[in-house]
């Protein structure tokens, strides 16, 4: 078996819940079990927020496919990929106080930091939008903020399911 093939079965299992249970044989194959219920329940929250959070995305793509558009309408994509990010970083945010942090260790700490940093920039960025001060450089801004806000809050939304398995040593 592989380094890298030993590190997606460290990360499926210790991250995200799953359990592998190896095949009778000398061939070295695994077979993937169900996941943890306690990680099912947080993932599933974790993308009802996302979807909560792309709703005016999809509305934009909606309109700006099926809609004609009118001569002054900005074609601006900004302010709903920022707000995709301030969803889905509010809700793992106010899941964590809610639930209360049981893991103090400071990798899980770190990650709250910067689930908590980039919820603050994000938002700085969407008054900046809708004041109509940013520039059009802040797209790419806002897609990292996504991508940040996407893996920081999905992690911190599992390692808060279950804390002592889902926090590195």
């Amino acid at each position: 078996m592989s380094i890298f093939s030993r590190g997606v079965f460290y990360l499926l299992n210790r991250k995200l819940g799953y359990e592998w249970q190896e095949n009778e044989g000398l061939t070295g194959e695994y077979r993937m079990k169900a996941m943890k219920p306690e990680i099912k329940a947080a993932s599933f929250e974790w993308l009802c927020g996302m979807c909560i959070g792309m709703i005016p995305l999809l509305m934009h793509a909606f309109l700006h496919a099926f809609v004609e558009p009118l001569q002054d309408w900005p074609d601006d994509w900004r302010g709903e990929t920022l707000f995709v990010s301030i969803t889905n970083t509010g809700l793992s945010l106010i899941g964590y106080v809610l639930k209360g942090p049981s893991n103090k260790s400071g990798y899980y700490i770190l990650i709250m930091l910067v689930t908590l940093l980039t919820l603050l920039f994000s938002s700085a960025l969407y008054g900046a939008v809708s004041a109509g001060v940013a520039k059009k450089e802040a797209i790419f801004a806002a897609v990292c903020f996504l991508v940040v806000s996407i893996i920081t809050s999905l992690y911190l939304t599992i390692a808060n399911a279950t804390p002592k398995e889902a926090a590195p040593q």
